[in-house]
């Protein structure tokens, strides 16, 4: 699968928290994974959760976004797709995921015509970009595994938002290539034939892997693929309102920094930028574009 190769018209990014990103090429807006509810561990753990409507709201607000094409989800555990069918909603957009997060979709009311159920290796071409929903592996433990059969009304226990199958989403645009892994997993080979200039990638989990396998997975994430930047994403307190620097998730959740110092080492060995991305701020993603 060639990317395009041609580095010239205007790209960028803002991490939102989370695995959140807003890209924009300055005509298509599109959202992977919106996630700005966050609720609370204990309310997580022992309660049930829904989308809360003011922190969407306070969330696009602060990432400027009042309209978008898509909101593509990566999969359907709560801490990517609980926001993304609100979000679809106020901004006219189309939702774009597993048959799960459409039945997330359903479940909260977003009409049929703004929704897409698509397949492992599907294809959507919105304005200059085309993306690539690939298959891919959650991390380990998943807590949450397996589909969401028929709609979901929220609010919902989190253990009801099963992740439904995971996508590595691979956007192509004239400026260039890069793909978004929201979970520290990689299916071996998955990603064949794939270029991509920049890979963002999950570090949530993958603290608590063995170094043998997080070297693997930056390598079929970011090494195999070709690319020059990797920016990680998935590393804050997603139980925390997001403030103006993200707070690393605590020790006991995951090791961070020692997933952190791994990418640092592993990017050193080859010669790849890793780039911590501001977040709340637009910011040029591809090399030759800062």
């Amino acid at each position: 699968m060639a990317a395009p190769t041609g580095l010239n018209a205007p790209l960028s990014i803002t991490f939102l928290g989370a695995a959140a990103l807003f890209i924009t090429d300055g005509q298509t807006r599109l959202l992977a994974d919106g996630f700005f509810s966050r609720p609370p561990l204990l309310q997580v753990a022992f309660g049930r959760i829904q989308p809360d409507v003011p922190a969407i709201r306070r969330g696009l607000e602060r990432a400027g976004i009042d309209r978008l094409d898509a909101v593509l989800v990566s999969h359907a555990h709560y801490d990517h797709a609980l926001d993304a069918p609100e979000v679809a909603r106020r901004c006219g957009a189309l939702l774009a995921g597993s048959e799960s997060s459409a039945n997330l979709a359903r479940g909260w009311g977003l009409p049929e015509r703004q929704i897409r159920a698509v397949l492992p290796g599907e294809r959507l071409v919105f304005g200059a970009f085309r993306v690539t929903f690939l298959p891919a592996a959650h991390a380990r433990p998943n807590l949450a595994a397996g589909e969401i059969r028929r709609p979901l009304a929220s609010p919902a226990r989190a253990s009801a938002y099963r992740d439904g199958g995971c996508f590595t989403l691979l956007f192509e645009h004239p400026a260039g290539a890069f793909l978004v892994q929201s979970s520290a997993a990689f299916l071996p080979g998955a990603l064949a034939g794939v270029r991509a200039d920049a890979s963002l990638i999950s570090l949530a989990a993958l603290g608590r892997r063995p170094e043998a396998y997080r070297r693997a997975y930056f390598e079929e994430l970011a090494g195999r693929v070709g690319a020059r930047v990797v920016c990680p994403i998935h590393h804050d307190d997603f139980l925390r309102p997001p403030g103006e620097e993200p707070a690393l998730m605590p020790r006991w959740m995951d090791d961070t920094p020692a997933a952190l110092r791994s990418l640092e080492a592993w990017a050193a060995l080859r010669g790849v930028e890793v780039r911590r991305l501001p977040p709340w701020k637009p910011v040029p993603l591809l090399p030759t574009q800062a």
